[in-house]
């Protein structure tokens, strides 16, 4: 199993050394660390981890190898922090590559956004933002990172069986019911994340539920041009979405008139911050 760290803050390999063989329940005798490309690196022990300096806002990566499974990255970086008084970051997941955790020797867990700069030999990582203020980064930007939310996909069960539905139901229609689907999956997915509670952070951007009140605005501009049988299936499928929709929102006060009535609810409360209503 693979640990990709980077840390904050000065190290000692021996300091490093003695929180691994903690951490994965080892004697210290039986964990290496070493730079990187280090010509005696003992790779029969049951801890190798490697480390290179790192330029910018972070000090050093990681790579830490244990044969077998160990415990989560997040478990893991967060004992190391504390362990070793200092910053810890992974990646929290693929896309966007900025996309970080970052773990305060207290426990203290908030996103990072971490970009790399294209700067001489060795890597060099800037931490553009913190989702909360970081007392030993107070230089850094603290604001919300939405970019995360786009990236958090949730299963879409109506879309995709609507989807396996129309597979091969009128191929005259083919791009309009991509069009169609794609816009359905849109709203399904706001839908979802509503009813969940906003996953992954417990809140939404208003622009981006602008953006799918469009993508609902599209289902129904598509809809009106398909065959009979078809647009019964796929207001079939839109109806149990919208009766959740309904269900999870409140009408706003003196919304103007609007034959479009998704328009004129938003979810109760809205997820955005700063805001009681649109």
């Amino acid at each position: 199993m693979n640990y990709d760290l980077l840390t904050v803050g000065e190290t000692d390999p021996d300091d490093l050394r003695a929180a691994l063989a903690e951490l994965f329940s080892v004697p210290e005798t039986e964990v290496d660390v070493s730079p990187e490309d280090s010509e005696t690196t003992n790779w029969e022990a049951a801890v190798l981890c490697a480390y290179k300096p790192v330029h910018g806002d972070v000090t050093l990566s990681l790579d830490i190898y244990i044969r077998g499974t160990g415990p989560e990255v997040s478990t893991a970086a967060a004992h190391l922090a504390g362990a070793l008084g200092v910053l810890v970051l992974y990646a929290s997941q693929p896309f966007p590559p900025s996309a970080y955790w970052l773990v305060e020797p207290h426990g203290r867990r908030t996103r990072a956004r971490v970009y790399e700069m294209d700067e001489g030999d060795l890597p060099h990582l800037v931490i553009d933002a913190v989702a909360g203020p970081v007392a030993a980064l107070p230089t850094v930007d603290v604001e919300r990172q939405p970019e995360v939310i786009r990236e958090h996909q949730l299963p879409l069960p109506v879309t995709e069986e609507l989807r396996t539905s129309l597979a091969d139901a009128h191929p005259e229609q083919a791009e309009n019911l991509r069009h169609l689907l794609s816009s359905l999956g849109g709203w399904e997915s706001m839908v979802a994340r509503m009813t969940a509670g906003w996953p992954p952070d417990g809140w939404y951007p208003r622009d981006y539920f602008e953006d799918d009140l469009w993508a609902r605005d599209e289902v129904a501009t598509s809809m009106a041009s398909l065959p009979g049988d078809v647009r019964d299936r796929v207001a079939a499928a839109l109806a149990r979405i919208d009766d959740v929709y309904w269900a999870s929102t409140s009408e706003v006060a003196d919304s103007p008139e609007d034959p479009r009535w998704w328009r004129r609810r938003v979810p109760d409360p809205v997820p955005w911050p700063g805001d009681a209503a649109r």
